[in-house]
C-alpha cells in the first residue's frame, strides 16, 4: 500500500476482503475503514486490548454487513501442527490430557513494550485459550483465572483453569 494509507487503498482498488493484523492498540481505525469500504474482514487475535476498545469495535462492527471473523494464525504454524501431531500419537490421544501447561518466556523488552499498551489478559489469554481448544479438539465450557504479583513487574503471573466440553 502506498505510504501505508489503507483508506487510499480502499479508494483506489476493488477489494473483497482484508486481513487486519495491526497491533491491537491501533486496531479501531483500520476496522472502521474496512467496514466503511464494505469488505469482508479477518481480524488477527486478540480482538482488542481493553474492554473500552472491544466496545468501540462492537459498535463499529454492528453495522457491518459482510463476513467478519477473528483468527489466530499461529495455530497454522508448523511447530504447533507438529505439537498437535505428537500429542495425538500419545496413548489416549489429545482428547484426554490430564493437564496442559502453557508457559511463555518472552523477551523482556517485548513484554515491556506490549504491556505498556495492553493488559496481559488481552495479550496472551485469547491465543492460549484458542490453542488449548484446538489441541484438545474441544470448546471451552468454563474458565477460572487468578493473578498474582500484579505490581507491574514482568514476574507477574496469571493462572487459568479450563473445563473443556469433552471432559
Amino acid at each position: 500500500v502506498e505510504n501505508r494509507d489503507y483508506r487510499a487503498m480502499f479508494a483506489r482498488h476493488s477489494i473483497d476482503a482484508v486481513i487486519i493484523a495491526t497491533s491491537e492498540w491501533v486496531r479501531i481505525e483500520p476496522v472502521k475503514a474496512a467496514v466503511e469500504a464494505g469488505v469482508h474482514i479477518l481480524l488477527e487475535k486478540p480482538y482488542a486490548n481493553s474492554w473500552s476498545s472491544a466496545n468501540k469495535l462492537n459498535t463499529i462492527l454492528s453495522r457491518h454487513e459482510y463476513i467478519f471473523d477473528v483468527c489466530h494464525v499461529l495455530r497454522f504454524s508448523p511447530r504447533f501442527n507438529e505439537a498437535r501431531r505428537q500429542l495425538s500419537a500419545l496413548d489416549g490421544g489429545i482428547r484426554k490430557p490430564k493437564y496442559i501447561h502453557a508457559r511463555r518466556n518472552s523477551n523482556a523488552s517485548r513484554v515491556g513494550r506490549v504491556m505498556s499498551k495492553t493488559n496481559l489478559c488481552y495479550w496472551l489469554l485469547p491465543h492460549d485459550l484458542d490453542l488449548v481448544s484446538w489441541f484438545c479438539e474441544s470448546s471451552v465450557e468454563a474458565a477460572f483465572a487468578r493473578t498474582g504479583g500484579c505490581d507491574g513487574n514482568i514476574q507477574d503471573y496469571i493462572s487459568v483453569s479450563l473445563r473443556l466440553a469433552n471432559g
